[in-house]
């Protein structure tokens, strides 16, 4: 695995699942300035619905087809509760040459540290989510406490 940082302004990406799962994926998204989301499940929660203009919301049972939206997809999430439809989903868009966000994918979102331009991403292959978020909040307190002595 390598860290990379992707400029997501004008690329595609395409969550499957509009529940708790769809929605914090689309968080982090829009966090790393993706402005192009479209997320497509049977139903929304009410937060997916909240999101704003940079997600587009289509309505639609994926079981019965969901190929059309892989076209022109930089990253693809499977985040349904269906683990079939998932690898699916997954063996259709890495047959592409797309970036996958799954355990099975070759794509992991790391947690990231963001100050200015400062920038520290923090990844456990997956692995423990929560050393992650640990990690990332003892890191965002040494910022914050370090900048606060360089301004002062």
């Amino acid at each position: 695995m390598m860290p990379i940082f992707i400029d997501l302004n004008d690329k595609k990406v395409v969550i499957f699942g509009g529940g708790e799962l769809g929605g914090w994926k689309a968080k982090k998204f829009l966090e790393g300035g993706c402005k192009k989301i479209l997320i497509a499940s049977k139903n929304f929660s009410e937060e997916i619905k909240s999101l704003g203009e940079d997600v587009k919301i289509i309505q639609r049972d994926l079981t019965k087809g969901f190929e059309d939206l892989l076209e022109g997809a930089f990253i693809v999430i499977p985040a349904t509760n269906d683990e079939k439809l998932n690898n699916l989903i997954i063996e259709k868009s890495m047959k592409r040459g797309i970036l996958t966000n799954h355990k099975k994918g070759d794509l992991f979102l790391s947690s990231v540290v963001r100050d200015g331009k400062i920038q520290i991403a923090i990844s456990t292959g997956g692995e423990s989510p929560a050393v992650s978020k640990y990690l990332r909040i003892k890191l965002e307190e040494f910022l914050k406490m370090e900048l606060h002595k360089m301004k002062g």
